[in-house]
C-alpha cells in the first residue's frame, strides 16, 4: 500500500479566519473564497473527507495572506500564536 502525502495543503482555522477579517480590510476579499470551501476553515469537514482515503495524509499550512502582512510584529506575533494554537487544537 502506497501512502500519498499532500505537502502543500492550506487551511485557515475558523478563529484565525475571523481575526483576519476583523483586523484587515483586505481580509474581506478572502471571505468569498473561504466560504465557498468549507474544509478551509472547518477542520472536522476536512478530516471527514480525508477519512474516506486510507492511504492519504496532509501536511497542513496556513493559506494567504502571509502573517507578516497582517500588521506589525505585535499583531503578527499574536496571529501566529492564534494560528498555531488553532491548528494544534
Amino acid at each position: 500500500m502506497a501512502v500519498k502525502i499532500d505537502i502543500f495543503n492550506h487551511v485557515i482555522p475558523q478563529k484565525y479566519f475571523d481575526k483576519i477579517v476583523s483586523i484587515s480590510p483586505r481580509g474581506k476579499d478572502i471571505q468569498k473564497r473561504v466560504r465557498a470551501i468549507p474544509s478551509m476553515v472547518d477542520l472536522d469537514v476536512r478530516f471527514r473527507i480525508m477519512d474516506r482515503f486510507a492511504e492519504y495524509v496532509q501536511a497542513i499550512c496556513l493559506g494567504n495572506p502571509p502573517i507578516e502582512a497582517l500588521g506589525p510584529p505585535p499583531v503578527s506575533g499574536e496571529m501566529a500564536k492564534l494560528a498555531n494554537d488553532s491548528m494544534a487544537a
